[in-house]
């Protein structure tokens, strides 16, 4: 347990990389890091808020999602490959909503927002990948929200929040509720 590099104070989430290696949520001291197929950290991204799930996708696998939960309620996205560092604002904070200690990344992309409306999100948890999907897992609204992998434009939900189906609430335990 520590907040050195390759260190961890509560791992939450775990990624696999096309080459071996692995990209791990380290909620508790609110970074990602990225090892090699060897075990070693050779990347972090840090200043991210309350990280839960991960995903990598893009043709080279090199493209990393990660979802932030109570305090920003949205999902980045992040080049991983590219030669050039950029942070990106967050207009909510005024500050970075991504340092990054290594040249290795130029573009961060967030979207969500905390709501119940198409495209809004509260306490996104975990994320997967298929095809040309995203899938954001929910917490806070009781439902599944999909979203286009590339452009992040919302593409519809998976569930339902209320009983009587409307969205956000409680949640239910009928057929298409999570709760």
């Amino acid at each position: 347990r520590g907040s050195g590099r390759g260190q961890f104070d509560g791992p939450r989430h775990v990624a696999a990389l096309k080459t071996g290696g692995a990209v791990i949520v380290d909620g508790l001291n609110e970074r990602i890091q990225v090892f090699d197929r060897h075990g070693e950290c050779v990347r972090i991204v840090e200043g991210v808020t309350t990280p839960t799930g991960v995903a990598i996708g893009g043709p080279e696998g090199d493209t990393l999602y990660w979802a932030e939960s109570t305090r920003a309620h949205r999902v980045n996205r992040l080049q991983l490959s590219a030669k050039s560092a950029r942070t990106a604002a967050d207009p909510g904070v005024g500050r970075p909503a991504v340092s990054v200690r290594r040249p290795w990344a130029s573009r961060q992309t967030a979207m969500g927002g905390l709501g119940e409306a198409d495209g809004e999100l509260q306490d996104p948890q975990d994320l997967c990948l298929h095809g040309d999907e995203l899938y954001v897992a929910e917490w806070g609204n009781h439902r599944i929200s999909v979203f286009d992998k590339t452009s992040l434009a919302f593409l519809r939900h998976i569930g339902c929040g209320d009983e009587d189906g409307s969205e956000g609430g409680e949640g239910g335990s009928g057929p298409g509720q999570l709760d």
